[in-house]
């Protein structure tokens, strides 16, 4: 079916890699939320991500190097929770882990010790970052992913991301480059709800350090 076209389709096959690109990034900046699952695995080193995010907030499970951890962000304020072992490793301390285990450490604002986690505080932020392209783009072939028309946008640097053919053009899937195996799933406008933790469950690190 890919290539034939029909009621819903959005007309992208037909332009250049350079068009898709803006018209997928116009579509993503449109969209209210999306759910993005999957992992991708390096030479035994393994990233996994299963998250859900809005305009500004996010919520959802990274996990990397053995380490697990959930990611909370509402607004400016982003927090991170996780056990015992994966704040005495992250910190190097035990007495970290027993402090901060399974409570919601708020970041402080600014700490650039946590800036690898800024692509996760919001749709705006991932989308922007997934959306720019490392190296130039060209058009892959149209296939389909997960069920759904697509056409591929090949990254010169590797890894190629599928666009919808039909419907908004948004990302379906994004596959690694060569010599990394799985990829990252896209599912836009789903039921997203996120709120801040109580209080009682919130360390604020700034007090702390």
């Amino acid at each position: 079916m890919a290539g034939c076209g029909g009621d819903d389709d959005n007309g992208i096959a037909g332009l250049s890699a350079a068009e898709i690109l803006t018209e997928t990034q116009e579509a993503a900046e449109a969209a209210e939320s999306l759910r993005v699952e999957g992992a991708v695995s390096d030479e035994g080193s393994e990233f996994s991500i299963s998250m859900e995010l809005t305009a500004d907030s996010s919520t959802g499970t990274l996990s990397a190097e053995g380490i697990s951890f959930e990611l909370l962000s509402v607004g400016d304020d982003l927090y991170m929770r996780a056990d015992a072992d994966a704040w005495t490793t992250m910190a190097g301390d035990p007495g970290a882990g027993a402090l901060l285990a399974d409570r919601y450490v708020l970041v402080p604002p600014g700490d650039t010790s946590f800036d690898s986690f800024a692509d996760f505080g919001g749709l705006d932020n991932f989308t922007e970052s997934v959306l720019t392209p490392v190296g130039s783009v060209t058009k892959g072939d149209e296939t389909e992913v997960n069920g759904e028309p697509a056409i591929g946008l090949v990254s010169s640097e590797g890894g190629v991301m599928y666009i919808a053919t039909t419907g908004d053009p948004l990302p379906v899937r994004l596959d690694p480059p060569e010599g990394q195996t799985g990829g990252l799933d896209f599912e836009w406008d789903v039921s997203v709800d996120i709120e801040a933790p109580d209080e009682d469950d919130i360390v604020d690190l700034s007090s702390i350090l």
